[in-house]
């Protein structure tokens, strides 16, 4: 590839549809699905055979240290990480990247793709080449795919009948761009019927090319708002690196203020020079437990298993059936979707995943902490997992990876006590500092100063009991740490 370019990873999503298996705090993008692989890594792999100049991912705030651990386990340097602060649809994430890019690099070519989409083997790269790089000089660009079935799940993209701009041929890529009629929202299924016979319809990826200077040019016309707001943003933004990776935290204050509109409604259905190049290739959006199944193999009653717990079928037919870590009997039940986590089972017909969303919005409504957090919930220095709670207590399970240690911090309202059960640990309490070893303990009184750290080759596991009043996570006021994240 002669044509320099940037990719521009888009990892804010949550995945709603596919709780419980995915939920806010860790989206489908970041479980392994696929051998020990997830959706997020995928991507990357994809987009480094293309020898990109630069990487760039805007993710969720809570979600920038899982980003740079993939990178890290992946040994890319390179990279920049843009922390929303709050979502606000594609088009102000994407500009985001288009400021940072036009400061960084200049008008190139910015290839935007979602962290969160399927795609078999590398076939993505037989389409981005230096052809399609360098017709960025006049257009927008979208890829759409090749329409298999009338599908109601995803928006479609409508061509022109008059055909191709572009036709062109480089070693053994073709290279179509045709000029784009207008883009549709999911339809009924009857109406995805009629779009599938006229063929001049393909299901929309959510994939673009552009440069950064025509993108942020057509966002300053048509949606001066978003422009306005992330312009704010990102200037006024805290700038930092950690282990080599650019780390950008937007200010919150301007980037909050930006409507929440996709690139779809803000750009793309606002430009005239707008085209589509098509991909006949296996692609999924992965955006519910139907679309999840698609990919699956079935047993000979059209059933769809998987994870890791074990699941029994009998005399039941076509039903999606998630075990996660139970034993999973089914008896007599057809057309049913279960999905089973350690805390909490779906069960629904299969007809309505769509509505899932609704039922994660109302699980928040009611103060449902499922909702938006799996029991094991995933920090930069590890992880913890709740096993047992009440009224006063909490105890949990906390791993803390080699050579990383949690922020020097106090709580107001509870008191805690340490069990190391794997590893050793090195703990600061106030003006202390102690070595523990498997099964010795500490007392964490009501405002004492500590941290905890693991200077050791190996995982550190402890037993945390919390004792108060109040046990949120917001009981903690921290004075230093490693990640940046003493002033949230």
């Amino acid at each position: 590839m002669t044509t320099e370019f940037i990719p521009v990873i888009l990892s804010g999503g949550a995945g709603t549809r596919l709780w419980p298996l995915s939920r806010q705090h860790y989206p489908k993008q970041f479980i392994p699905l696929f051998n020990g692989k997830n959706l997020f890594t995928l991507t990357i792999e994809r987009i480094i055979a293309l020898q990109p100049k630069h990487i760039v991912v805007v993710c969720n705030e809570a979600h920038r240290f899982m980003v740079m651990d993939h990178l890290r386990s992946m040994k890319l340097k390179n990279c920049t990480i843009i922390a929303e602060p709050e979502s606000r649809n594609t088009a102000a994430a994407i500009a985001l990247a288009g400021f940072w890019l036009q400061q960084q690099f200049g008008s190139l070519p910015m290839l935007v793709l979602p962290s969160d989409h399927y795609m078999k083997d590398k076939q993505f790269g037989q389409y981005i080449n230096s052809k399609l790089l360098a017709a960025t000089a006049d257009n927008f660009i979208t890829f759409g795919i090749t329409a298999t079935h009338a599908e109601t799940g995803y928006g479609y993209i409508k061509v022109k009948e008059e055909g191709t701009l572009i036709a062109e041929k480089e070693t053994q890529s073709n290279v179509q761009l045709i000029a784009v009629d207008e883009f549709v929202e999911k339809p009924d299924q009857e109406t995805a019927e009629k779009y599938i016979k006229t063929g001049l319809y393909y299901w929309n990826s959510g994939i673009f090319v552009f440069t950064s200077q025509h993108y942020l040019s057509a966002l300053q016309q048509h949606q001066a708002a978003i422009y306005d707001k992330c312009d704010k943003a990102l200037a006024t933004a805290e700038v930092g690196s950690i282990d080599g990776y650019n780390i950008i935290n937007p200010k919150a204050k301007y980037f909050k203020q930006s409507p929440d509109i996709s690139i779809d409604y803000a750009v793309m259905e606002c430009v005239e020079n707008i085209c589509l190049c098509p991909m006949d290739i296996d692609w999924s959006d992965l955006g519910s437990w139907q679309a999840l199944s698609e990919i699956q193999n079935a047993d000979t009653d059209d059933n769809k298993l998987s994870g890791k717990g074990n699941i029994v079928i009998h005399d039941s037919k076509n039903n999606i059936v998630y075990a996660d870590s139970k034993l999973i009997v089914c008896l007599g039940v057809d057309n049913h979707l279960i999905a089973e986590t350690k805390d909490a089972v779906l069960i629904a017909d299969r007809s309505r995943g769509q509505e899932i969303k609704q039922i994660v919005n109302k699980l928040r409504a009611e103060g449902y902490s499922e909702s938006d957090l799996h029991a094991k919930v995933y920090r930069p220095w590890g992880s913890y997992e709740t096993i047992d709670k009440g009224a006063n207590f909490q105890v949990k399970r906390i791993i803390v990876n080699p050579g990383q240690r949690l922020s020097l911090q106090s709580h107001k309202k509870r008191a805690e006590h340490w069990v190391v059960v794997k590893g050793c640990a090195i703990v600061t309490l106030d003006e202390q500092t102690l070595n523990l070893q498997v099964n010795q303990s500490v007392y964490i009184p009501i405002g004492a100063k500590h941290r905890l750290e693991n200077k050791a080759s190996e995982p550190l596991h402890l037993i945390e009991v919390q004792c108060g009043e109040y046990l949120g996570e917001d009981d903690i006021e921290r004075y230093e740490d490693n990640y940046g994240r003493v002033n949230e």
